[in-house]
């Protein structure tokens, strides 16, 4: 098993995925690997949907938000399809991902961005906050633009 896991993560090195999605790998499977070894599971062969659900409903169980199962899902998803195309395991694995509920993000009034503008020391200051009001854009989206990111029309002659 465990040679099947380090040759998951060199394939994900390999197709050159950031290093914080190989760590998220790293840290989720090997998660699923201790809990199949601590059920006296040894061979990759023995893992069937069922303990894949056992596993995911242990965190369901112990209160863990829907998009930390649901990380551990696509992770283990992800892990056995790479099994089988490999040739680990003989059939593929599949199982219903965990349902995300569905979050309304907080949404500033037309009151309370005036407070946030008024607020704001500077003219680079009030510049973000109305390109985000303007844009929908949110804080993180904006903090990760580039250049390259900005699609200026071209001006007509």
């Amino acid at each position: 098993m465990e040679e099947a896991f380090l040759d998951f993560i060199l394939s994900r090195q390999a197709k050159l995925c950031y290093e914080n999605t190989v760590r998220f790998y790293s840290f989720t499977l090997g998660k699923f690997i201790e809990w199949l070894t601590s059920h006296s599971i040894s061979t990759l062969g023995e893992i069937t949907t069922r303990l894949i659900r056992a596993y995911l409903a242990e965190y369901a169980k112990r209160g863990c938000s829907d998009s930390y199962i649901h990380g551990h899902a696509r992770a283990i998803r992800t892990f056995v399809r790479f099994l089988h195309t490999e040739e680990y395991i003989a059939e593929l694995l599949t199982f219903q991902m965990p349902s995300l509920s569905k979050k309304r993000l907080p949404v500033l009034s037309a009151s309370e961005v005036k407070l946030v503008l008024e607020a704001c020391k500077t003219k680079r200051d009030k510049a973000i906050i109305l390109f985000m009001v303007d844009s929908g854009l949110r804080r993180g989206e904006v903090c990760a633009l580039n250049w390259g990111h900005i699609n200026t029309p071209l001006p007509h002659p």
